[in-house]
């Protein structure tokens, strides 16, 4: 009996997108605080690339479009990235929808690739679990300015 190649029945866009994912992607958590009480962490999966043509095929998987990232140095040639070069094209999926995606590519990803999306996703979700006293203020503060308008100053002015 012949073996079939492709028994999962992957598209040519999947097969180029795990490739990609693969060699340029990356993958990482983003954190969100809600109600300044708080940490949630989402994984996400990334992928930059100077040639924007070989980012459409990920682009259909992860239905979403792919956008411009300035940068200040020149990352890509001009004819790449015009009008001067100074910039990438990235392409990217955040939460549930970046895991779903991962899961339907997880027969053609490296074991490599597998293992740092498990850690990511270890990562994002140890931030979930965190007690929100252990965490630290929100960024948006003032310096000088505590989190609590009823404590003492600590030292004494005379």
């Amino acid at each position: 009996m012949p073996r079939k190649r492709n028994p999962n029945g992957f598209t040519t866009d999947e097969a180029q997108t795990a490739s990609l994912i693969m060699s340029e992607g990356t993958f990482a958590c983003l954190f969100r605080r809600y109600n300044q009480k708080a940490l949630y962490g989402y994984p996400r999966t990334i992928v930059r690339m100077c040639d924007k043509e070989a980012l459409e095929p990920a682009s259909r998987v992860f239905g979403r479009p792919i956008y411009p990232a300035k940068t200040k140095g020149y990352t890509c040639p001009p004819r790449l990235f015009p009008p001067d070069g100074r910039g990438i094209w990235r392409l990217e999926q955040t939460g549930t929808p970046a895991e779903k995606v991962i899961e339907r590519l997880k027969p053609l990803l490296s074991q490599e690739a597998l293992r740092k999306w498990n850690a990511t996703k270890q990562r994002c979700l140890a931030a979930r679990r965190r007690n929100h006293h252990q965490l630290p203020p929100p960024r948006n503060r003032r310096r000088g300015q505590s989190n609590n308008s009823n404590l003492k100053p600590f030292f004494r002015s005379s």
